[in-house]
């Protein structure tokens, strides 16, 4: 799937200068490589805490993590919350 987003004609451009599609097709030489990497697993370095302000109309959560959308889940979960009363 990332492949496929990186390598698709209609990506998203935040930033452009020049046009890179026409000079690699003019280039006189062309080296491709193609470079893979199995998964990895990110390991924790800060200690794994939260600090939560709870009120009956929000919750919001000060924590670190690298999956933010399920710590949202599950903020709103543990407050009762629907998750757009909650921050994370």
């Amino acid at each position: 799937m990332l492949k496929a987003g990186l390598d698709a004609n209609d990506a998203f451009v935040g930033n452009q200068k020049g046009d890179v599609k026409s000079a690699i097709a003019g280039a006189a030489k062309k080296v491709e490589a193609v470079y893979s990497y199995p998964y990895q697993a990110h390991a924790c370095m800060e200690p794994l805490n939260a600090t939560a302000l709870y009120t009956p109309d929000k919750c919001e959560v000060w924590t670190s993590s690298q999956n933010a959308e399920a710590a949202l889940a599950a903020a709103s979960e543990a407050s009762g919350l629907p998750i757009a009363k909650c921050d994370v």
